[in-house]
């Protein structure tokens, strides 16, 4: 099984006072726009999570707004205890604050727009770093199957306009996958605690909601 780690600096000291967690040990991120659309990202799946979440999916975006030409997305959810949500955590660190009455994102799967309620968590950095602008965003699983599903997915979260690329849409596309496992007990068996982002879990492929059929 080929398992392959990309590390994504996400302001770690936010993000835990948000809620998440990240490996103290993270690496450098990508350089500004070059190579953006091939940086799918990371995904972790933890077998025995305790209280934290048991999935989890970081990428960057392009983001010409930022201070750093890039913006990030990190994924959580807890679907051994919680089999519907999602929270989603979105950044564009700037030079002043810009997202303070930001109070939704917007995503176009495909031809159809969802709006998702958005609350302020950025805050000032230290010294001359400027301001970390991010929104938190509740999600559901429902919502995720739609990327995975999609052709394009075009955002705009807080006035900046975003795509997701081919590769991180098969990266929420595992997320799901894993998701499906671990809402299911006993499914996971003895797998390690690892971060992966080439291999599939073999159970529970992804499956149509049938959403379109009752839309007709």
């Amino acid at each position: 099984m080929r398992r392959t780690a990309i590390g994504i600096p996400l302001l770690s000291s936010l993000l835990l006072s948000c809620g998440a967690s990240i490996s103290p040990t993270a690496t450098v991120g990508p350089p500004p726009l070059a190579g953006m659309s091939a940086y799918e990202g990371e995904l972790v799946v933890r077998e025995a999570p305790g209280d934290g979440p048991s999935l989890e999916l970081r990428f960057p975006y392009e983001n010409a707004h930022s201070a750093l030409g890039w913006g990030g997305m990190h994924l959580w959810a807890r679907p051994h205890t919680d089999h519907v949500s999602v929270t989603a955590l979105v950044d564009a660190p700037a030079d002043r604050a810009r997202w303070q009455t930001c109070s939704s994102l917007e995503l176009q799967i495909d031809h159809r727009t969802q709006r998702f309620d958005a609350s302020y968590v950025g805050r000032p950095m230290d010294g001359d770093l400027g301001h970390y602008d991010a929104v938190q965003v509740q999600l559901d699983v429902l919502a995720l199957r739609k990327i995975a599903r999609a052709r394009r997915v075009v955002g705009v979260a807080c006035g900046d306009r975003f795509v997701i690329t081919d590769d991180q849409r098969d990266s929420v596309r595992r997320f799901v996958e894993w998701f499906d496992v671990l809402a299911v007990p006993g499914q996971l068996r003895d797998a390690p605690w690892y971060r992966e982002v080439g291999p599939r879990p073999e159970l529970l492929p992804l499956e149509d909601d049938g959403e379109e059929d009752l839309e007709g």
